[in-house]
């Protein structure tokens, strides 16, 4: 049936001239639009939308036969009644499909930098120079929003000439700190002034002066991070977080300090010290050993590194890890709730790329032996076997 004769067809509807034959094949027609538009998957909620549209639009006595003008206004109106149906449907939908798991997407390079004056950047956003600190400083900060990287470069002739009135400069102390706080779904890179390269985590926050002064260079950590430390004997580098304290001349670790969970620390290459904040424990980490700090102090195991750490390289990497601490990890990094409550204690093994949507994620969990349901309405996965 043509758009034509279906104007007809709804015309005389409205009129109250068809026969049960006709109205059986306008609501076939309708259906079959709606079916077009892709809305099959939502039967319960067309069925209700298609009886309240055609109830709108149901036959009414008529006294007398209107003027031709008004019943072609009225065949428009209708017309104009069923697409907005459709339109309804179809915008019902997509609202519908953008909480389903597939269409949940793998976080990315989302970050937000507090200068030590209080102002804010959307790093995602601002790319090129964000800031000329004052000439004493020497300090310029930069920018890559392709490859989620922000650097914060000493260089004792960066500070010279720059414009005064120039909205980039900022006039602060070297020693304030900065911060960079990542969402849940984001990660970011930063390259400290000394060279230090720093990978941020999703959910995670580090705190850091824009240039180092004094015997040491410190800086804290919420959440985790990955530290490419560059070599200075003459001043160790300290990573605090709210447990312990790490400290290094030289070297790559990564340290998981979530608020509510166990602080991991990781040695990649070189030798770190941890200090626990609450009580006089100290241990000293070799290239692949974890450290994991609870009351009693720091328990030590042998573990792969590079299976710890490569998250940052874009792939969760579970050997033997126990399914709470996974989900957790996937949680924040596709920004949706885990059901913990009812997981089991069997620990999983699996390699999953952090670039899949939520719903390929969900499908390599079920490959490793765990099946997942999406609930979108309260944006949670939920352990189903």
């Amino acid at each position: 049936m043509t758009e034509q004769e279906a104007n007809d067809l709804r015309n005389r509807y409205r009129t109250g001239n068809t026969t049960d034959e006709e109205n059986q094949l306008l609501h076939a027609w309708y259906s079959n639009q709606l079916d077009q538009e892709g809305l099959h998957d939502y039967a319960t909620d067309r069925e209700a939308t298609r009886k309240e549209i055609w109830a709108s639009i149901a036959p009414e006595p008529v006294s007398r036969r209107l003027p031709v003008y008004v019943r072609y206004a009225a065949a428009a109106a209708i017309a104009a009644v069923i697409t907005t149906g459709i339109f309804y449907f179809t915008q019902h939908k997509t609202q519908s499909s953008n909480l389903k798991a597939e269409n949940i997407q793998p976080g990315g390079n989302k970050a937000t930098l507090t200068l030590a004056n209080g102002k804010t950047i959307t790093l995602n956003t601002d790319s090129g120079l964000l800031a000329a600190m004052n000439p004493a400083s020497g300090v310029v900060v930069s920018n890559n929003t392709r490859t989620g990287i922000v650097t914060f470069k000493f260089d004792s002739n960066s500070g010279k000439g720059v414009n005064p009135k120039n909205k980039n400069e900022v006039n602060v102390d070297q020693a304030a700190p900065n911060t960079i706080a990542t969402p849940a779904g984001g990660q970011y890179q930063l390259i400290l002034s000394d060279g230090t390269r720093v990978y941020l985590n999703a959910a995670s926050k580090i705190t850091f002066p824009s240039r180092f002064a004094g015997n040491t260079r410190t800086v804290s950590v919420l959440g985790e991070a990955y530290f490419e430390v560059s070599k200075d004997p003459n001043h160790p580098f300290i990573v605090t977080t709210s447990d312990q304290t790490i400290t290094v001349l030289g070297t790559h670790f990564n340290v998981s300090a979530y608020s509510g969970e166990p602080v991991k620390t990781t040695l990649a290459e070189g030798s770190v010290r941890l200090s626990s904040l609450s009580s006089p424990n100290k241990q000293i980490l070799k290239p692949n050993q974890q450290a994991v700090l609870d009351r009693s102090g720091f328990k030590v195991s042998d573990v792969v590194a590079d299976d710890v750490i490569a998250w940052k390289s874009g792939v969760f990497k579970f050997v033997e890890t126990p399914l709470s601490e996974a989900m957790q990890q996937i949680g924040r990094w596709y920004n949706v709730e885990i059901a913990l409550h009812n997981l089991p204690d069997t620990p999983i093994n699996a390699n999953i790329r952090r670039d899949r949507n939520l719903e390929q994620v969900i499908t390599a969990l079920d490959r490793a032996g765990f099946t997942f349901n999406y609930n979108t309405k309260e944006r949670r996965l939920i352990f189903v076997r």
